[in-house]
């Protein structure tokens, strides 16, 4: 390849990866060398049509050339002056290339920015500014890049441009994918697993009445997750999560694009423990009780989460489709109809409140209940805790 040709092909890069990234563009420009000439450092704004020659230029002199990732305000290159994230990405900085390629979620664009060391980027169309940090904690962990690039108004260099610190080296893409973006549910549940996940009790807030656009993908998610969290399997996330779309999102989402929130919620399973106290697990009364009457005391202490001061509420759906139990609708056929081992009876209660669901048993399981009951009342709280990894 010609001069000539190398030249063309670097503009061309520069102009991909600024048109994949979309929207206004705010340039940084550093004195790459170790002379540190301040006369180097600028920022500009603008199409690259327009300050390309400038960019060309600074970059013969010694400069290197750079972009803020994220969309800016065309005001300033501070975190204050961001309006959008556009892309989360990677600094590899010498760490391997291979296990970014073999990503379930593909990089769109990976660029070589000196021999041997990338530049991975995801583009998203959703994340909030506030989640931009924490995700690029997780991808930074989950691939061993450099942690400290996660600013919001973090510049990366620009392909197509020299990177000139020791030997001069022409950065270029070095691969390049043309899915759609990924959506804030997608990264999450990518890189959940990586992310720094603080043990901070947060007060719980009620789900608004109307679910506006813009925020019914992280709402949804976010219930999906909880009910992950819960124990519930990905039928009964799904069930929820349409008739929370169909009354409250507007305009409500295509099914499938719920589908497809609680396929990425429910990816990676929980990552919780339930804690379950000794003195409950030694007593005498834990033994006797049947395999299912146990699981409904793992349920309650897996929805115990230190703020709800031990009140649990167990609804049919948490044991639906579970071996052992199965559904009655009508109080008056408990008498006589068949049961298997274990029965649970959906009743409404209530004279004063909504009406909830509450769960009770079949006659074939009453003294199994009683002991239940029982154990409750005698160690209604934890006392010294095992973990019990779900």
């Amino acid at each position: 390849m010609s001069s000539a040709d190398r030249l063309k092909s670097s503009r061309l890069d520069a102009q991909t990866f600024l048109r994949v990234l979309g929207g206004a563009m705010t340039f940084q420009t550093f004195d790459d060398t170790p002379s540190k000439r301040g006369a180097l450092s600028r920022v500009l704004y603008g199409d690259l049509s327009i300050r390309s020659a400038q960019l060309a230029q600074l970059n013969q002199k010694g400069a290197g050339v750079f972009v803020m990732v994220n969309e800016g305000d065309g005001k300033g290159r501070k975190s204050e002056n961001v309006t959008r994230v556009r892309a989360c990405f990677a600094d590899l900085d010498g760490a391997p290339l291979q296990p970014v390629l073999d990503c379930r979620l593909r990089p769109h664009i990976v660029i070589e920015t000196s021999a041997g060391k990338y530049h991975a980027y995801w583009l998203c169309n959703d994340l909030p500014l506030a989640d931009f940090k924490p995700m690029q904690h997780a991808i930074a962990q989950r691939f061993g890049a450099d942690r400290s690039v996660n600013d919001l108004a973090r510049v990366m260099r620009l392909p197509g441009f020299l990177h000139n610190k020791r030997e001069p080296f022409r950065t270029f893409i070095f691969q390049q994918h043309d899915g759609p973006r990924y959506s804030h549910s997608e990264l999450v549940a990518e890189f959940r697993s990586s992310m720094d996940i603080e043990p901070v009790r947060v007060k719980r807030r009620p789900l608004s009445e109307i679910i506006p656009e813009g925020e019914r993908n992280n709402t949804l998610f976010s219930l999906a997750r909880g009910l992950v969290q819960k124990g519930y399997d990905a039928q009964a996330i799904n069930h929820r999560l349409q008739q929370i779309n169909a009354k409250r999102c507007n305009p409500p989402m295509c099914a499938s694009e719920v589908d497809s929130i609680t396929a990425n919620a429910s990816a990676y399973g929980s990552d919780g423990f339930a804690m379950l106290p000794h003195v409950l697990l030694d007593s005498p009364d834990w033994r006797t009780l049947p395999p299912a009457t146990q699981a409904i005391i793992v349920f309650a202490y897996r929805r115990y989460n230190g703020n709800n001061n031990g009140n649990i509420a167990l609804t049919w759906i948490d044991f639906a489709g579970r071996e052992g139990f199965s559904q009655n609708i009508r109080s008056t056929d408990i008498a006589s109809a068949p049961c298997k081992r274990t029965s649970l009876l959906r009743r409404r209660w209530g004279a004063t409140r909504k009406p909830a669901e509450n769960l009770t048993c079949s006659p074939s399981h009453q003294n199994g209940f009683r002991r239940l009951r029982q154990c409750q009342e005698m160690h209604p709280a934890p006392v010294s805790k095992t973990m019990t990894p779900i």
